[in-house]
């Protein structure tokens, strides 16, 4: 069990190998128990307590990851610290992948958050922001090593039609393929 000023959260390791490889499990009690996924006034707090928990376990873990694979706003600040953030400087040599399964859901929140993320050089804050506020769609998308989709034609839909992001998935196409 890992202790934060705000959460504490512990992994689970499925022992029996049901699935052919290794899995392991966020718990995070109070925050991520939940009935349902979506909905609750505290969200952010949410999945920026997951992101954490999954960058601090990764960073005290004996074994490293080859890839970090990101899913969808609720794991998009996660390339972002991978790279820049401070206590996680040790995991910066890790590609991260994003893949986009609903770009119309963003995770948008405001800047008076700020103080939940990690420690990061504030330079480094525009690849964070999208339109006035904190994006983590938008950040994933500008700090991933690569981005794909559910379908190729996922991913030339979003070219057009991704919720405001269209201009930044354009600019970063040379990265992005749809499988």
């Amino acid at each position: 069990m890992v202790r934060h000023d705000w959460f504490h959260f512990n992994v689970w390791k499925e022992s029996g190998n049901a699935l052919g490889f290794d899995f392991y499990q966020v718990d995070i009690p109070g925050l991520l128990d939940t009935p349902n996924v979506y909905g609750y006034a505290n969200d952010t707090e949410r999945f920026l307590a997951f992101q954490v928990a999954v960058l601090d376990w990764l960073s005290e873990w004996q074994h490293q990851p080859d890839v970090v694979h990101c899913h969808d706003h609720h794991t998009g600040l996660i390339p972002f610290l991978l790279k820049y953030g401070r206590k996680y400087a040790g995991l910066q040599h890790i590609p991260s992948v994003l893949t986009i399964h609903n770009a119309q859901y963003q995770g948008q929140f405001g800047w008076d958050k700020l103080y939940l993320i990690p420690s990061f050089d504030l330079w480094k804050s525009g690849l964070l922001d999208w339109n006035g506020a904190i994006n983590p769609l938008a950040s994933a998308i500008k700090c991933a090593w690569r981005i794909n989709t559910v379908s190729p034609s996922y991913m030339e839909e979003l070219y057009h039609a991704a919720n405001g992001l269209e201009g930044l998935l354009n600019a970063e196409s040379a990265k992005a393929r749809g499988s």
